[in-house]
């Protein structure tokens, strides 16, 4: 037992000095992933944990919630959209999210719909965030780059 607790810690020592700190490449290939699953909440309306959206007060307006030009979804999920914000902090930590501001291809707004803002009454529909399905692929793809490095 105690030859295995030793080989443990030689074989995490080794992945340690192996890897360091620059995360880069596996945090890049788990952001489409993550561009999938905010897509995926848009399609189902509903919250990376699958809660359903609130229903609109009107029901009235026959756009899809939180569709009414499109442009909310595409700077949530596609990569160069107005909006959009994708990029390495460092080499381990990538920002991802909306523009809020009213400069530069801002979603003025985006905020209050992911978090709600009540009052003025914007019941919270959020659309940021990935569910357990997601976060399981995006874990595999950081074992797959382990096995790579250390292999």
């Amino acid at each position: 037992m105690a030859e295995e607790l030793k080989e443990f810690v030689e074989s995490v020592r080794r992945i340690a000095t192996t890897v360091g700190d620059d995360l880069e490449k596996p945090i890049k290939a788990c952001v489409p992933i993550l561009r999938a699953a905010v897509d995926l909440n848009f399609a189902n309306r509903a919250t990376p944990d699958r809660s359903t959206w609130p229903a609109r007060k009107d029901p009235r307006p026959t756009h899809p919630l939180l569709e009414l030009s499109g442009a909310l979804r595409a700077a949530a999920t596609q990569e160069g959209a107005p909006g959009h914000v994708e990029r390495m902090v460092g080499n381990n930590e990538v920002e991802y999210g909306l523009n809020t501001g009213t400069n530069q291809g801002g979603i003025p707004g985006a905020g209050r719909h992911n978090f709600g803002d009540d009052p003025p009454g914007i019941r919270q529909r959020e659309f940021l965030g990935a569910n357990e399905d997601h976060l399981d692929a995006m874990a595999e793809e950081f074992a797959d780059w382990l096995l790579q490095e250390v292999s």
